[in-house]
């Protein structure tokens, strides 16, 4: 979807279900399609996600995000705020289906030099190969099995 269609249609839905005083903001994460934060009273979708899907599910990830911002911090995905999103149009999944949602490339790939098992990776962090520790070190952590990162 085109992003800026994607901000008219975030402003005009907010605006629609009276969160006139909240804030629409795309952000950078790959991840997980929308966010809200109650503290800053602004709801967030991802670039990433909102440029490769349709306006099917990039409105249907704003209504999660305006069904959040209605009920509050506190309900969760819980039966006040399923109510809610189904009540402004939305579907009661809790997150979307990546058989269905198109997902942006991850940044890296994670490789372990020991077994060679290779996985996509969104973020370079300190992990060790879960296979390799189970078998040559009793399922604990060992700096041997060591994950490294290579940028995609």
């Amino acid at each position: 979807m085109n992003l800026k269609s994607a901000e008219n249609l975030a402003r005009d839905l907010l605006d629609r279900h009276g969160l006139e005083k909240w804030k629409f903001k795309f952000d950078r994460a790959r991840v997980r399609f929308g966010m809200c934060d109650f503290s800053r009273k602004t709801v967030s979708i991802s670039r990433f996600f909102a440029e490769l899907n349709s306006e099917e599910f990039v409105r249907d990830t704003i209504l999660h995000e305006i069904a959040h911002a209605i009920v509050g911090s506190r309900a969760g995905h819980g039966k006040k705020w399923q109510k809610k999103v189904a009540e402004i149009g939305g579907r009661t999944q809790r997150c979307f289906d990546p058989k269905e949602v198109i997902c942006p490339e991850k940044k890296y790939t994670a490789r372990c030099k020991n077994c060679k098992t290779e996985f996509p990776a969104s973020r370079k962090r300190l992990v060790a190969c879960r296979s390799c520790c189970r078998e040559f070190n009793f399922g604990r952590f060992s700096r041997k099995f060591l994950i490294e990162f290579v940028g995609n």
